[in-house]
């Protein structure tokens, strides 16, 4: 196929080269979502239809979105018929989607529950690549869709997280502190365990922070 980049334009266009790119993926897909896309991508028939097709072929479908009250339900939906994996970043905007090969974007704000009328379509290796590193810095920051959405659904309040440099470790935060919420809230027969396995958990990311121990792995699977 020849590189090109281009506008595509109109409603209809523009789904066609949706399905067409979903099903053009070899090995995976990519998708940073505004918070209003999850229900477009569960909500139109031929779009949902084609995302459970990639699936069952095995492409990994993985998806970074803030994950909202009003978007729950289409976060979940998704996460069950389509996406391998789903992740949550506060106020992401706008919308993209990366495969092997190629890259697609609404080139102009769509409205709220329709597609966009242009799209910005590439395959020139230089855009995917760059587009790739942005979505991969996005994914690295975000935090599991399931700690976002039982944090939602049992109305918990955030713990404020220091921004940390290595992504691994602010992911690791993230899931401690909700684990420790959890824990506390869950019975006072929890208190003292939770707290004392948050604490060893912090102490461990003291020590990888001094480099005294080289992975994560051992620490992740000491919270669980």
């Amino acid at each position: 196929m020849p590189h090109r980049t281009e506008v595509i334009s109109g409603r209809e266009n523009v789904m066609d080269e949706v399905i067409r790119f979903v099903a053009g993926a070899r090995k995976k897909i990519d998708g940073c979502l505004y918070k209003t896309r999850p229900l477009l991508a569960t909500g139109i028939e031929p779009l949902k239809r084609s995302l459970v097709d990639a699936k069952c072929k095995g492409i990994r479908i993985r998806y970074v979105t803030e994950i909202t009250d009003e978007n729950l339900t289409a976060c979940k939906e998704l996460m069950k018929v389509a996406a391998e994996e789903i992740r949550h970043l506060d106020g992401i905007k706008g919308t993209f989607y990366l495969s092997d090969t190629e890259y697609v974007a609404p080139a102009i704000f769509h409205e709220k529950g329709k597609p966009a009328s242009q799209m910005i379509y590439s395959n020139v290796r230089e855009i995917v690549e760059h587009q790739q590193y942005i979505f991969d810095t996005l994914w690295n920051k975000a935090i599991p869709a399931q700690l976002k959405i039982k944090e939602i659904e049992e109305g918990l309040v955030p713990d404020f997280i220091d921004t940390i440099k290595d992504p691994q470790k602010n992911q690791l935060l993230a899931h401690l502190s909700w684990l420790r919420r959890t824990e506390v809230m869950n019975g006072r027969e929890n208190v003292t365990d939770g707290v004392i396995r948050f604490e060893a958990a912090q102490l461990k990311i003291k020590e990888i922070e001094e480099g005294f121990v080289p992975d994560f792995i051992e620490l992740y699977r000491a919270c669980l």
